[in-house]
Order: structure tokens, then sequence, then C-alpha cells
């Protein structure tokens, strides 16, 4: 990426050479809030993955994030432009989780470490760094998981933030390595086509840690008030990153009885300046209404399993080769909020072309079919008197056409549920998320407590219960049942 990191060089030398004197206050909100938007509050895509928001999990009502100021105090006799120019924060985190079915074993005892940092050259260019390592300690100290699991899970270093904003009059444009996030849903992601996920623990960490930053272009326009125009390029071709076979939460690919399967290594995309990633997104504000429309192209994040059929030369044995493919596919969707006193209604429709799935001929062409799916969430939060929030979402998909030629589920659907209070002055926060899948029974229970012991100190226990048959979303970890203890440390 030897583009992007030379335009920041260039871009930084210009905005400081001339603008070496002290930062004010002045900087646009839209810009530099971070966080999730309060109920009825104009959602900001490039704001919504500010990294000095400590993170919030899945399900956390947007009203209960707590963004941290990101300009620079105002600068007192004594300080220095430096002082008040240069921001680092980060966070050190324990997490243990223990497998509560049997084989009862330590799955998790991980350490990881995270900084930020951030350079104010004027009110113009700021430029923010970051990056977080872990080790996960039990894979060294159980014997559970195949090599290439261990290798995959043991430990790892990640540039997560890399990127040079610049703010001027109807214009913020956010170069380099960055989260760009575009939909609201708490259960599942929906509109949030843009940035890829991490599901090697299936959705059980917050989203922002899910996300998988992009190199990228990201051009914010307001031409008129209440009308924001946001235009996406990027080369960046990474996808998804799964569990693999072996892992706690590897996805179910059933056996084929009397023939042998071989799993081929990801054909990922390889990024490149000749194919691009591209989207444009409006957003309106009108009578309160949040209303937004995107379209986005990309290779699909998530992979479809190609099909080959051989036998083995010494002893006849059928071998099925699976080969994870991304064909490139477009999404066309809109997305709503409107706040109302005390709840907010809220919604995202995306129509996915050219997605592949599972042939009902597996031994034809690939074993694909291509169709197109349609995905929608429906959602309410509710403040009830300032004392529990309530999330609820009515989630579906469906596939559009060719479904006679499909083996995969043609509509899947879910109902997600989330409450939370605060308490003994917002010091202990208990929550629970429930999600149950309405066509297969399938369900995901997560209660959790969270201490809040000092402004720097975090401390969190809970567990994940599955129930449901194997071949649903969530049935299909019935079996990997846990229980945590979590730490964070904030500086």
């Amino acid at each position: 990426m030897t583009f992007f990191r030379l335009l920041f060089v260039i871009i930084a030398l210009l905005g400081a050479f001339p603008l070496a004197a002290q930062e004010t206050q002045t900087t646009s909100a839209a810009t530099e809030a971070g966080g999730p938007p309060a109920p009825g509050a104009e959602t900001r895509s490039m704001s919504e993955t500010s990294p000095s928001v400590t993170p919030t999990p899945p399900g956390t009502p947007r009203a209960a994030a707590k963004p941290a100021p990101l300009s620079p105090a105002p600068a007192s006799s004594g300080d220095t432009w430096w002082e008040n120019n240069f921001r680092i924060a980060g966070d050190f985190r324990e997490e243990m989780a223990i497998r509560l079915a049997s084989p009862q074993n330590l799955t998790k005892l991980k350490g990881q470490a995270r900084i930020d940092l951030k350079f104010i050259f004027s009110d113009h260019f700021k430029l923010r760094l970051g990056g977080r390592a872990w080790a996960d300690g039990a894979y060294d100290l159980t014997g559970q998981y195949p090599k290439p699991v261990r290798s995959n899970m043991r430990k790892e270093v990640l540039l997560r933030d890399a990127y040079l904003d610049m703010t001027f009059p109807y214009i913020n444009v956010r170069v380099g390595h960055q989260q760009i996030v575009w939909g609201e849903a708490l259960g599942q992601f929906f509109a949030d086509v843009v940035t890829p996920k991490d599901f090697r623990e299936f959705i059980l960490q917050n989203f922002e840690e899910m996300r998988l930053p992009i190199w990228a272009i990201d051009a914010q326009f307001n031409p008129v008030p209440d009308l924001d125009l946001e235009v996406v390029l990027s080369p960046d071709q990474q996808v998804d990153k799964l569990a693999l076979q072996g892992s706690d939460f590897a996805f179910r690919i059933p056996p084929t009885p009397g023939i042998e399967t071989v799993i081929q290594p990801d054909h990922r995309p390889s990024t490149n300046f000749k194919t691009w990633n591209a989207g444009l997104r409006a957003s309106y504000l009108v009578s309160g209404w949040d209303l937004a429309w995107f379209y986005y192209t990309s290779p699909d994040h998530t992979p479809a399993l190609r099909k080959t059929f051989s036998f083995d030369p010494l002893t006849g044995t059928p071998i099925l080769s699976l080969d994870p493919i991304h064909r490139r596919v477009h999404h066309v969707a809109t997305t709503f909020s409107k706040g109302f006193d005390a709840f907010v209604v809220r919604g995202e429709f995306v129509y996915t072309i050219g997605r592949l799935f599972n042939s009902t001929t597996p031994a034809a062409g690939e074993g694909l079919t291509q169709s197109n799916l349609f995905r929608y969430v429906l959602g309410l939060d509710y403040d009830i008197q300032g004392h529990v929030l309530l999330n609820a979402e009515f989630q579906q998909e469906i596939v559009a056409r060719a479904r006679s030629r499909i083996s995969d589920d043609k509509m899947r659907t879910w109902f997600f549920l989330h409450a939370q209070s605060n308490l003994f002055h917002d010091k202990l926060t208990p929550e629970l998320a429930f999600i149950v899948g309405l066509d297969g029974g399938d369900t995901m229970i997560r209660p959790k407590l969270t201490w809040n012991a000092t402004d720097m100190i975090t401390l969190s226990a809970g567990a994940d219960f599955f129930t449901g048959p194997k071949n649903q979303l969530y049935g299909e970890f019935n079996g990997q049942d846990r229980f945590y203890l979590n730490s964070q440390w904030r500086f």
C-alpha cells in the first residue's frame, strides 16, 4: 500500500507547514463525534469508527454508548503546541473462557494490547494511527485443537487505523486504513457491507472488534443542509476471516457418506489498483427521519464452496474438493431511523445481486447456483424512564430467484431482544441478549454483568449458550456453550 503511505506524507506536510498554531475546538462534530449516534441523530459513517470510542458489545443500545472527546482541550498558558495536538490512548485486556459442555476445557486465555495515536496538524488535517496485538495461551496450554487452528488462533498483530482526515467546508475526506460503517443493526450484520468481518469467534466479539479495516478513500459531501453524499473507493480486496475446521466456531460442512471431503485454501482476491471496490451513499434528514440509500460492489466477503469431484488413483475412493471462492456481488440498500421521545424505530433493507448458493445438483458444473438475496431488519429501541434500555429486531433473509435449484434454506427468520440497565450510578451494568430462529428453533442466549470499577478499569463476566438443530445458524454451535471473564485497563 505504498500509494497510501506516500499520500499521507504529502498531505501531512502540506497541512503542517502553514498551520503550526494552536488547535481550536471548532472542528465539525459530524466528523469527530465518534461512536453510535443518539436516537434521532444523523448517521455519519466516518465518525462511527473512531478508535478513541470505548468499544461497545454487540447489542448495546446506541444511546448507551459514551464517545470520548477527540478535539484537544483549550490550551492553558503552560501547554505547548505538541501537548495540545498529540494524543495517545489505548488499553490492555485479559479474556478467559471455559467450555461448559463436554469436553470441558479452557478455550480462551487471550491477552491483548491496543494503542491509538492522533496527530492534529491543524483544524483541517488530522492523522490517526492505531493497532493491536494479542496472544492466546489456550492454544499452547491445551492439546484439543489441530495444528492449523493453533497457528491461526495463537497470536496476531494488526494495523487497525492508519488514516488522514481532511475537513473543509462542505467536504470531509478520510484516506487510509479505516472502518466504514453503513449499518446499525445490533443482532447481525445487514447493511454493514463495506467492511469485512472476523468470524473466528462467530459474532461473540463486539462488532467494532470484528470489523476488519480496509484501505480506502471515503469522501463525504454536504452540498445542501440535511443532505449528505458519500463516495467510497477501495482497491483492498480483503474478505471475511472464518474459523478453520476444528475450531470451536467453525461453520459446519456436512459430510457426504462414502466420499472423502477435502477443503482447499480460500481463494482470496488479490489486492491491486486495477480492480476497485466502490460505493455511493446518500442520506437525507427530513422531519426527524434519517433516510439513506446506497450502492456498493465488491467481491462477496463470504466464500461460496466450488465443488470438484475426482477419484483417488490408488484406492479409487471418490473425493469431493471444496474450493472457497469470492465472486463479485452488488448491494443496493436503503435504511431509516426516527426518534420518538423514549423510543427509536429503524430499519435496513439490502438486496444483494449475484450471490452464489449451493446447488441441488452438486455434481453439475461447480455445484453452485447464482441468485439474489433480500435481507432486512426492523428494529425498535426503547428507553424505559432512563433505567432500562430495550432493543428488539425482526430479521429475515429471502432467496429472491432460482429457488428450485438451490439446496440452501430459501428463507430464514430471527427475532432478537436485548435488555440493559445501569445500577449504582452506572457502576454495575447487567444485560441480556437473546436471539431465536423462528424457522428452526435455534437460539443464542448471552447474559452479562459489567462492573466499572474505576474510570480506567472494567471487569465483566458472562456466558454464551446455544441450542437447536445442527443445521441452523445458532444451533450448529450447540455444545460450544462457554463462561467467560474479561478485564480491561484503559490509559
